[in-house]
């Protein structure tokens, strides 16, 4: 668990860790390249080192030394994914594509990861049958696909999932494939970018509609993740709500472009360079009105949690609607522990009233965001105690020690 004593400003610098969100599709990525390559700012996570251990089982070698990764895929190996390897991680769907493009079939056990409601795979099988392959889903996942081709493939809902596979099938296929529909997030970016670098071919980076020129032979590169914009999001809430000055460095403020007016608007003074995101808040905070979340350039679901656990405590009302997950807000009950006063109107609505006051307790993290949005209530807080974090480890790399670098009181006990 974590022990936290709430009630004190934060002040200080913070140097963001490594996109969780980036790095997974990347580790899965590199099995296409058949060869070496070096990843810089890779965090050290429980997700992180699941992927790593995906890799391990089908004969790669990955090295470790800090946020500096090597792997190489020379030497990997067909074999089935089992649930033992799955069953933790909703990203090793990932490997269904990498898998796919690099031996031409596929048999895995369903992804897990956090109970968000419904995410069916419909939208990565269909694509993977419009490239040519073979697709059957009863108790696991099998795919085949020895020979894929080039096509139109249109996504009904952006799904950043659907799209990072759908890319890494469509870098091995043999001809043009035109992918609308396509989600847009920053990681999905950086992922094209990894692989460009690899030498794929890969038109309309950031936009809706890509255009990737299969069967480019590969190779290996050198390439560092992009920062956290979760991760950083979650610092900016816990300074907000606290109080006090801080700095995140090793942060471009662009990444965060769609979400720091939010914290304006709350009455945060931001201070801004290349490099730098500042905060001071006297947190004294007020409400946003309507936010809805949505696929970027909106509102991204991952800091819907981080936002509600700072809002029921500003002055003012917000409601708050989920658009991305049914069961986004899981952590709501939770949240109710430390103090909150949140409604929930529907299973996609919520109230958020304002003018709640936090008070020390014992919360149960039931999933990664809803686990940060406790940590932040309880920062606000008396002595609270914060469970389940393994749900938290999942994304944050050491989240007590940052905390505690800014002042905050926090330790895993």
């Amino acid at each position: 668990m974590y022990r936290l004593e709430g009630g004190r400003p934060l002040r200080g610098e913070l140097a963001v860790q490594g996109s969780k969100n980036s790095c997974l599709p990347i580790l899965a990525a590199a099995l296409l390249v058949g060869g070496k390559v070096v990843l810089h700012r890779c965090p050290d996570l429980a997700d992180t080192r699941s992927m790593a251990a995906i890799l391990e089982y089908l004969g790669c070698r990955v090295l470790r030394s800090g946020g500096e990764w090597e792997v190489d895929t020379s030497c990997a190996f067909y074999r089935p994914l089992p649930a033992a390897l799955t069953h933790s991680l909703r990203s090793s769907s990932i490997f269904m594509g990498a898998l796919l493009g690099r031996f031409g079939r596929v048999k895995a056990a369903y992804p897990g990861g956090c109970d968000l409601g419904r995410r069916p795979l419909d939208y990565h099988l269909s694509g993977f049958e419009r490239l040519g392959a073979v697709c059957r889903a009863n108790g696991s996942i099998e795919i085949e696909g020895p020979r894929l081709t080039g096509a139109v493939i249109e996504l009904p809902f952006p799904s950043v999932g659907a799209t990072q596979n759908l890319l890494l099938a469509a870098v091995a296929a043999q001809g043009e494939t035109v992918l609308r529909g396509a989600a847009r997030e920053p990681e999905v970016v950086d992922l094209i970018q990894f692989l460009t670098a690899c030498g794929a071919q890969i038109a309309g980076m950031g936009t809706g509609e890509l255009k990737i020129q299969g069967g480019r032979p590969l190779h290996g590169c050198e390439y560092t993740v992009m920062v956290d914009r979760i991760a950083a999001a979650t610092y900016l809430c816990m300074g907000a709500l606290c109080g006090g000055e801080i700095a995140l460095t090793n942060t471009t403020p662009m990444t965060l472009y769609n979400i720091l007016p939010l914290f304006q608007k709350m009455g945060c003074e931001l201070a801004l360079r290349y490099d730098r995101v500042g905060l001071r808040s006297t947190g004294k905070l007020r409400g946003l009105g309507g936010l809805v979340t949505a696929p970027h350039p909106g509102l991204p679901t991952d800091i819907q949690p981080l936002l509600t656990a700072v809002l029921a405590a500003a002055q003012g009302e917000t409601e708050m609607r989920e658009t991305v997950f049914e069961n986004r807000f899981a952590y709501l009950p939770q949240l109710r522990k430390l103090g909150a006063e949140v409604e929930l109107k529907s299973p996609r609505l919520a109230r958020i009233p304002g003018g709640s006051r936090y008070t020390g307790g014992r919360a149960e993290a039931v999933d990664l965001r809803g686990g940060a949005a406790l940590c932040i209530a309880a920062l606000r807080a008396g002595q609270s105690e914060i469970g389940g974090i393994e749900h938290i480890l999942r994304g944050y790399e050491q989240l007590d020690r940052a905390v505690q670098a800014l002042g905050g009181r926090m330790e895993k006990v």
